[in-house]
């Protein structure tokens, strides 16, 4: 019911930008099929506890939806959020645009307003009524990804709200259609976060429908 519930949103937003739409290039397109799903790293906490491993992992999901919001025009993002022992600990709009060089930026923009409102009650349609000032970025705070094969990018991304030693937390990911792998860079102070964090992909999420008549790679379909 939620998946029907979030499809038809998607559909909604896509019908009032299909007419004037700038359509993401191919990349941007694969890229939002890979960072893309609900992830858990039940696996990893299960098998850490059945072996009796030293390395305790939190238990985590992580949510990617690819969306577009008003706000934002036509340029498309992603709908990020992170939870550990069923708190909400991140929730911000990844932008996503390609660079001159292919590679991917992904620039976090955080909410202004009251909408940490904890895991699983976020209203998609809430989206829809915001404006730019409902949101706030950090320049020289984006995240960066590269293409190392057609269903697999590596890549890093901060969390810009956060400070530690006066920088902000640096985490890489790996992408695939099937697992997301998070890793702290530069642990100095970081110490008390095992890594990394491996995310099974358990439901994928649909684009946007009005790009699916642009998809040609259809990428983890």
């Amino acid at each position: 019911m939620e998946t029907l519930r979030i499809s038809f949103v998607f559909l909604m937003i896509s019908l009032v930008h299909l007419a004037t739409a700038e359509i993401p290039s191919q990349r941007v397109i694969d890229f939002l099929r890979l960072f893309n799903g609900r992830t858990t790293n039940k696996k990893q906490v299960q098998e850490e506890k059945d072996q009796n491993s030293p390395i305790r992992h939190a238990p985590a999901v992580g949510t990617f939806i690819p969306i577009i919001i008003p706000a934002f025009g036509e340029t498309p993002a992603i709908l990020l959020e992170e939870v550990f022992y069923n708190q909400l600990i991140r929730r911000e709009v990844l932008v996503v645009k390609e660079r001159d060089d292919g590679s991917i930026r992904l620039i976090p923009y955080n909410f202004t307003n009251n909408l940490l409102t904890g895991p699983g009650k976020f209203d998609l349609e809430s989206l829809n009524s915001l404006s730019l000032e409902d949101f706030s970025t950090i320049g020289d705070c984006d995240g960066r990804f590269a293409r190392l094969t057609n269903d697999l990018y590596f890549g890093h991304l901060p969390d810009c709200k956060s400070y530690v030693d006066g920088l902000h937390p640096d985490y890489a990911f790996t992408l695939t259609c099937t697992l997301i792998t998070v890793d702290v860079l530069g642990k100095t102070s970081l110490e008390h976060i095992p890594a990394p964090y491996y995310q099974v992909v358990e439901e994928k999420f649909p684009l946007p429908s009005y790009l699916n008549g642009y998809d040609a790679n259809k990428v983890c379909s």
